[in-house]
């Protein structure tokens, strides 16, 4: 037998042609016997779940009186002693 794509020759039982790839149809394929197709029965309802009330979240609340935001106190830095401008003189 010959592939229908390229005519290079196949074995029988070969599933796809060994020289260009293509898939081989057998020359006998079985006939499947076709079946009617079976008519579903009518979907039932959707069962629905009967629906709990929620309850709303407590609100945010405010506090009862404002809250003061004040600076820091200023920290008095400790005193330093003066630096002098010259260098010592080195020793004789």
């Amino acid at each position: 037998m010959n592939c229908s794509n390229c005519g290079n020759p196949y074995r029988e039982g070969d599933v796809f042609c060994m020289n260009c790839g293509f898939r081989l149809i057998p020359a006998e394929a079985p006939a499947a016997p076709v079946e009617a197709p079976v008519e579903a029965a009518p979907a039932a309802p959707a069962f629905e779940a009967p629906v709990a009330p929620v309850e709303a979240a407590p609100a945010f609340e405010a506090p009862a009186a404002p809250v003061e935001v004040t600076a820091p106190a200023p920290v008095a830095e400790a005193p330093v002693a003066p630096v002098e401008d010259r260098l010592p003189e080195p020793p004789p």
